[in-house]
């Protein structure tokens, strides 16, 4: 799970925040995402940060950070929350 650790090491590499208006627009597929950056977990890299530059099949769960998204952030509150 990223914390404020990891957002804050993203902004001082530069990469800049999720692009999310996707999430409005229902009738046409969100199309050329940029992955900007892996993260395999907090504590499971040599700096406990947890980004890594490429992963193989040995890795076991993998976020994946992009430059745009139709996804809602995870906020809760919204009717079909589960």
């Amino acid at each position: 799970r990223m914390v404020a650790e990891q957002t804050a090491h993203l902004v001082s590499r530069g990469v800049d925040a999720t692009d999310d208006s996707g999430k409005y627009v229902w009738d046409k597929p969100l199309e050329g995402c940029s992955v900007k950056a892996l993260f395999i977990g907090r504590g499971e890299t040599e700096d406990k940060i947890g980004f890594v530059d490429s992963i193989s099949p040995e890795s076991s769960t993998v976020g994946v950070i992009l430059d745009k998204t139709a996804f809602y952030a995870e906020a809760g509150g919204q009717i079909y929350d589960i």
